[in-house]
Order: structure tokens, then sequence, then C-alpha cells
């Protein structure tokens, strides 16, 4: 396998990020989009199904009356597109097994990029994230602010609110 170590500078031109290029074998097949022989498969399905269905003799009753079939057509409808949706997914598998046998295998470039170790003033920063602590203040047991003054956690300005009995 061929190496070749880049240095790329960064966009702050502090720090350099390390691109490392080497070469990969791949596979390479094609393969046939499923979801297209499957809307294809749905539409022929149904068009047959509804063709099969019109083209049936009316149902006639034991005592000469004509039967209404439409609710048996849309179901027969969209039974044929639920089956014409399966056996174009079959068709597309068997493509797919099919070209499977004619891969060919090739030789890609990769690039791993490195990115430099993230520093403060000169000392490396181990994945710390900056922390706003100082921006919330601490809590009592009851999870209130724990402000100075007063038993119920109220500046010392604040009117009462409690009633005594």
């Amino acid at each position: 396998m061929h190496e070749t170590p880049d240095s790329a500078a960064a966009p702050d031109g502090d720090r350099a990020s390390r691109a490392r290029r080497h070469d990969v074998e791949v596979r390479v097949r094609r393969s046939p989009r499923y979801g297209t022989f499957m809307a294809i498969g749905a539409v022929l399905g149904a068009v047959a199904a509804w063709v099969t269905a019109m083209v049936m003799p009316t149902p006639v009753d034991e005592m000469g009356r004509v039967v209404d079939t439409t609710a048996v057509i849309g179901l027969v409808v969209v039974g044929g597109f639920v089956v014409g949706a399966g056996l174009g997914g079959l068709v597309a598998v068997i493509i797919d097994r099919s070209l499977a046998k004619r891969s060919t295998t090739l030789v890609a470039e990769q690039t791993d990029v490195e990115e430099p170790e993230a520093t403060i003033e000169g000392e490396p920063v181990e994945d710390a994230a900056p922390t706003v602590e100082a921006a919330f203040e601490p809590l009592d047991e009851r999870g209130g602010a724990a402000r100075p003054g007063r038993p119920d956690g109220a500046s010392p300005g604040e009117p009462d609110d409690r009633r005594e009995p």
C-alpha cells in the first residue's frame, strides 16, 4: 500500500491538520434500485388486477339479479398493488444477485485527516467543554437558590409573604 503524509494549514494559521493518504482495495458492482422496481411492479399489479376485474363476467344471484361488485373491484386492485410490489422486489433481488457475480476490484485513494490537539496557552486540553458554573447560583437542599439572610431563601430586602398564625 502506498502512504503519503500531507500537511495543510488550518484556517486560523496557528494549527496544522495532517492528512494521510493511502490506497484501499474496493469492490465495485452495479445494483438495481429496489424502490423503482417495486413501484413499477405495484403499478403493473394494480392495472392487471383492475383489467382482470373488469373482464370477469358480472355475477348473478339465484333469482337472476345482478350483484354489485364495485367494493370487491377496489379490494382486488389493492391486492394487485401489493402483490405487484412484492414481485417487483423479488425481480430486483434476482437481478442484484446476478450482477454481484460480475463485480470488479479497484484501488481507491483514502484520505484520513487528523486534527491537531486543542491547546490553551500551550497546554493540551482534554475534551473539556467550557463550563458555565459561575453563571448559576448554588442550590439548597430543597432545590431552591441558597440565599443568605432568611431561612426561606428570600433576600433580606424582599417582603415576607409568609403569614404567621
